[in-house]
């Protein structure tokens, strides 16, 4: 495969991976409409699209590529570990956005918690990986993070995406690109 197909390929394969990602967002907005309201059932069959649509696309990008790559359990388990951490950080910064009316609810809240815990899941998830690829692949691919949390700022909270923040995405890609080049 020609090295500019392949890493076309690479950017098709993670772009996938956002798309299986996006089912657990559509997830997250369904949990907060009325139980077997219209809305939870939109948000619920919007989520069973994005999950066909992720299973035709993984079906095809499995064809592009040898096995070894395709299923690569511990890159994929990297990547779900540093969108995990990049949830975490958007869960405690919105509980650091709240107003408690005590010290103890200010860091016991349902929100800090959460936070922390996907944060503790997404550090023994990098253990784990770190069993399965070579050293130097792991920090490269944690540096996604550094894309993903501007991003969920963005959508979540209305964070702009400046000129400077875009320009360091676009370096940090640019290394990643690099690195794997």
């Amino acid at each position: 495969m020609k090295q500019t197909q392949w890493w076309k390929n690479i950017i098709i394969l993670q772009a996938v991976v956002v798309v299986y990602t996006l089912s657990s967002v559509v997830a997250k907005f369904a949990t907060g409409k009325e139980l077997f309201s219209l809305p939870f059932f939109l948000f619920y069959g919007l989520e069973l699209v994005i999950l066909g649509i992720y299973a035709v696309l993984w079906q095809q990008m499995i064809k592009r590529f040898d096995l070894s790559i395709a299923m690569n359990g511990f890159y994929l388990l990297g990547i779900v570990s540093v969108t995990i951490a990049s949830f975490s950080q958007i869960l405690l910064k919105k509980g650091a956005m709240k107003k408690y009316d005590s010290f103890i609810r200010e860091y016991l809240n349902v929100f800090v918690l959460s936070g922390y815990f996907l944060m503790f899941a997404s550090v023994f998830l990098t253990m784990i990986v770190y069993r399965g690829m070579d050293f130097m692949n792991v920090p490269v691919l944690e540096a996604i993070g550094y894309v993903l949390v501007p991003v969920l700022s963005y959508l979540f909270f209305k964070e702009g995406l400046t000129r400077k923040k875009i320009m360091g995405i676009a370096c940090i890609l640019a290394g990643i690109f690099v690195y794997y080049a």
